[in-house]
């Protein structure tokens, strides 16, 4: 027998797209309450993720978005009284062309069913909380048609930092002789 391991990471030179294109958006609330894009969190934050899909084939298809979110981040159930506490109100009311959305612990899932609209965008918004400090990348989103598997899109992946919020509660503080500064 014998046994290879391989480490490392294939660049994304170019995202794959056969009829649908697919953008994703980190953002946090500043100061001032505004959501602004961003790739870089303390622990704590609460972040908003955007996917966006549009393309001709989207307008009467079933459609299903994935998203695997990277080691720093966990995703929050709005369903779940437990992890909304502190969501936005307007959580309870995005995304409603998403008739079934899956939140597992390393992705969440969203799908469309038939519409009778033409819609050729459609936007699903979901809440993660940054749970672990360090730099994780982002493997990419897929979106595809579910019954047309060869129409589908990826985004680039992303490189996210989360931050300690409190970057010294684990340091001893110096005690210092009198005399010394």
């Amino acid at each position: 027998y014998v046994s290879v391991r391989i480490k490392g990471t294939l660049p994304y030179e170019a995202v794959p797209s056969t009829g649908l294109t697919l953008q994703r958006r980190y953002e946090v609330q500043n100061a001032t309450g505004k959501w602004t894009p961003a790739t870089s969190f303390r622990t704590g934050d609460l972040v908003r993720i955007t996917l966006t899909c549009s393309g001709d084939a989207i307008a009467t298809s079933y459609l299903a978005v994935e998203d695997y979110l990277p080691s720093t981040l966990e995703a929050i159930n709005p369903r779940l009284s437990s992890q909304a506490a502190g969501l936005p109100d307007e959580a309870a009311e995005i995304s409603p062309a998403f008739t079934h959305r899956e939140y597992l612990s390393d992705r969440v899932r969203a799908f469309t069913g038939r519409r009778r609209h033409s819609e050729k965008k459609l936007s699903f918004t979901y809440y993660a909380r940054a749970k672990r400090t360090g730099t994780a990348t982002a493997p990419p989103a897929t979106a595809q048609l579910m019954y047309q598997p060869d129409i589908y899109t990826l985004t680039q992946p992303n490189t996210i930092t989360t931050q300690d919020s409190q970057p010294n509660r684990h340091t001893k503080p110096e005690k210092h002789l009198p005399g010394q500064e």
